[in-house]
């Protein structure tokens, strides 16, 4: 019989990823919400001192994908990449059932921020654990979480 563990995050004082992140992607970060998750390459990239290649991926729970996706579109900084939807990615039967929608939203330099929102449907779980339990679902052999 297998025990559940209940998902944790290690916190991590890096106020210099912040900054890094902050530069390459036009002040993205201060339009997401306090429970808004980045992960993925670029902030593997980022830890591992190489240039940071790829988009920034964040993940949001339901209850705030309204406020993110409102502040990107409404900022001068960003606009709404209509050329890919969430029909357009190819997920696994296993993640569509996780992801809700995802959207891009690019800058003039064409660097891209992924807004991605996760299936809220677990409403006893808190929402870092929520969060990470998707992230950890997710086939990614190699990513950075913030």
């Amino acid at each position: 019989m297998s025990v559940k563990q209940k998902a944790t995050f290690k916190k991590i004082d890096m106020p210099w990823a912040t900054e890094a992140l902050e530069a390459k992607f036009d002040n993205a970060l201060q339009l997401l919400t306090p429970n808004c998750k980045i992960f993925g390459g670029a902030l593997r990239d980022l830890v591992a001192d190489l240039p940071i290649l790829g988009d920034l991926d964040i993940l949001i729970t339901s209850s705030e994908f309204a406020t993110v996706r409102r502040a990107f579109a409404e900022s001068p900084n960003w606009i709404l990449d209509t050329s890919k939807s969430t029909e357009t990615y190819q997920f696994t039967e296993f993640n569509r059932l996780r992801i809700a929608a995802v959207l891009n939203f690019k800058n003039v330099s064409n660097k891209v921020v992924q807004l991605i929102k996760i299936h809220n449907e677990d409403r006893v779980m808190e929402d870092d654990e929520i969060i990470l339990n998707n992230i950890k679902s997710v086939d990614i052999r190699c990513c950075g979480l913030m």
